[in-house]
């Protein structure tokens, strides 16, 4: 097994641990470019993309794979044209979300090669009925949800009252939301509705605290996470500077990055996720935690949170609504935690990395021959 990577960073450092090679496309991943003329631009990316889809395939004629398999738009555009080019027997795109369905340009590219691919695996049911939409036939066409190592996520084992103690937050009522913060963008890569609109709806959480306050002004607000590379960074920071002039910026707490987040998670009375597009964004985490989950009605959110079963559900960016869910699990905790131990279950069914790489080890039977000797080859566009 070969992976081709985007980026020298943690995933090649995990590659080399686990003693699979890997090579680099460079141009897997965008430069950063500013001012001069836009087309002139998009030509040159054209260009690039072709070259890099081109290399590509010379590294997979060398190894000869049985099986080529891409996670995230860019790299899947590269390697549905490299394995293309270079004959590969079975082309496997796995697709995390539907932002980039959205988006007119990266739809229309989508439409165009998709037939480059054996199989087209959505990340869930939404993606998968976006993709049927597209045009994909149902034959050519799966869904595999990207579920998280469900042994790391123990409620047993988490130490939620460490977190309150480290914070100083005592018996207070604690809500979350634990993710990345994305800078705002324009252009056409980007979902005309999202255009200049942050991703994951940090200034509704933060408009719905300011609500919740009202009835329950002990409450205590948690934005765990960090910007998503530099630009989501500076984004992190601006924002929080703008929070400090809100009358409530007190019982806001911009905690950072953490690497305890089951601990956090099992601290909270409330764990909010609220994006505007999204695949299953943090919901997984937080279910398997047994954490009272709200989250916005978009994407993927639906499938592991369901309405009055497993959490709430919420219109995106619609603060009063958020604010009103939230006070909902707050003033009906036993109800909150019912629904959250059924999310639990619900998650050690269908939603863990075990289920996915058994789900895709079916795939492979399915498709590919049953050789133990057989070549993969993995293409993934990774942060640097």
């Amino acid at each position: 097994m070969r992976a081709i990577i985007a980026g020298v960073g943690q995933l090649a450092d995990r590659l080399t641990a686990e003693r699979i090679p890997w090579s680099v496309v460079p141009a897997l991943a965008p430069e950063p470019q500013a001012g001069g003329n836009r087309a002139l631009r998009a030509v040159g990316d054209v260009w690039k993309t072709l070259a890099a889809a081109i290399r590509l395939a010379l590294v997979i004629r060398r190894l000869r794979p049985d099986v080529v398999h891409t996670h995230a738009f860019r790299a899947i555009l590269l390697g549905r044209l490299g394995g293309w080019l270079a004959r590969a027997p079975n082309r496997f795109s796995m697709v995390p979300g539907p932002f980039h369905l959205a988006a007119p340009v990266q739809r229309r590219l989508d439409r165009l090669t998709f037939r480059l691919d054996t199989r087209v695996i959505a990340s869930c049911e939404y993606t998968k009925r976006l993709y049927r939409e597209l045009g994909v036939p149902s034959a050519r066409l799966g869904c595999i949800y990207y579920g998280p190592d469900h042994t790391r996520f123990d409620p047993h084992a988490a130490n939620g009252a460490r977190v309150r103690d480290e914070l100083a937050l005592a018996d207070a009522p604690l809500v979350g939301l634990v993710a990345y913060f994305y800078a705002p963008d324009d252009g056409p890569l980007i979902p005309r509705e999202l255009r200049g609109v942050p991703l994951k709806g940090h200034e509704y959480f933060v408009e719905a605290a300011g609500l919740v306050l009202r009835e329950e002004p002990r409450a205590t607000f948690l934005l765990v996470g960090g910007g998503y590379g530099e630009h989501g960074e500076e984004y992190r920071r601006r924002f929080q500077e703008r929070c400090r002039s809100l009358a409530h910026a007190d019982s806001l707490v911009f905690t950072g990055p953490r690497t305890d987040i089951p601990d956090v998670l099992a601290a909270l009375d409330v764990s909010v996720q609220c994006s505007l597009n999204e695949n299953l964004g943090g919901t997984i985490e937080s279910l398997l935690m047994e954490a009272p989950t709200v989250a916005t009605r978009v994407g993927g959110m639906p499938e592991a949170v369901r309405h009055e079963e497993t959490g709430l559900l919420v219109p995106p960016a619609d603060a009063p609504a958020l604010a009103a869910a939230i006070l909902r699990m707050l003033r009906e905790p036993d109800v909150a935690r019912a629904w959250a131990k059924a999310g639990r279950q619900l998650m050690l069914g269908r939603f863990t990395l075990a289920r996915t790489v058994a789900d895709i080890d079916m795939l492979y039977g399915e498709l590919a021959p049953p050789d133990p000797r057989a070549a993969f080859v993995g293409a993934v566009d990774a942060p640097r």
